[in-house]
């Protein structure tokens, strides 16, 4: 929910799921992560370990990607999405609870964080990336509109454009919707559609591509961790079952 408060009603949730905040892992102007000791006392929150399987949802998978992103780079080793995310719950008829869970306990992470730093970049190498196009790629993910400079996106971004040398990697019809990686019911579409389109652009030409994702790591979460395991294995791995929203 926006503004770091927690929700006015009881949203309904999955059996057993904890509730996340956005605000919890991202700071504002630019929401960026918040910084590691925050991190770190936030997944302590939640109860989850390094070892922890975590399943992430919300009404939209945008947030939940951008937090399974995060807590990878904190060093949970097995992250997952519902894939089509609250929508394909519900959808498979299966039963829903007002959000009163609490993780109980706080434990130990178990490792220090981050513990895979790598997997989220700042603007150094970035730059560096840039510097050998060869073998690497800068992608932006963003919509058309965006990537040609017609609009940054954003009420409180006022820049325009795109990062010279930057290949486009599609996105959906603006800044908050992801058309063209997802089917009718937010499912995620087939990888081969997906490598297509990249090829058009060159972005599977490189042996190592790393995509831009905006001021902060948003959209390609939803690509990075489409989860191929069905909704019953989901509900038999709820150790961790955690909606997301802002």
């Amino acid at each position: 929910m926006p503004g770091g408060h927690q929700p006015s009603i009881l949203l309904p949730i999955s059996p057993g799921a904890l509730y996340l905040n956005t605000n919890k892992i991202e700071s504002e102007p630019w929401w960026n992560r918040v910084d590691d000791q925050k991190l770190a006392e936030t997944i302590k929150q939640l109860g989850i370990r390094f070892d922890t399987t975590v399943v992430l949802y919300g009404r939209d998978n945008t947030a939940a990607a951008r937090a399974a992103n995060i807590l990878m780079y904190a060093g949970v080793d097995d992250v997952r999405l519902l894939n089509g995310g609250w929508k394909s719950w519900v959808n498979a008829g299966y039963i829903t609870e007002p959000m009163l869970n609490k993780a109980g306990k706080h434990i130990d992470f178990g490792r220090p964080i981050p513990s895979r730093p790598e997997l989220i970049i700042d603007v150094p190498e970035a730059k560096s990336i840039l510097d050998d196009p060869e073998h690497q790629s800068l992608v932006s993910i963003r919509s058309w509109e965006e990537y040609i400079g017609n609009t940054s996106g954003y009420k409180y971004i006022k820049p325009k454009g795109r990062i010279t040398g930057s290949k486009w990697g599609h996105a959906g019809s603006d800044a908050y919707h992801l058309e063209d990686f997802r089917n009718p019911d937010d499912t995620m579409i087939s990888a081969d559609i997906i490598e297509a389109f990249w090829r058009d652009w060159g972005n599977y030409r490189v042996t190592k591509s790393l995509l831009l994702l905006r001021h902060r790591m948003a959209r390609f979460g939803n690509l990075l961790l489409c989860l191929r395991h069905g909704l019953g294995e989901c509900q038999r791995l709820r150790r961790r079952l955690v909606r997301v929203e802002r």
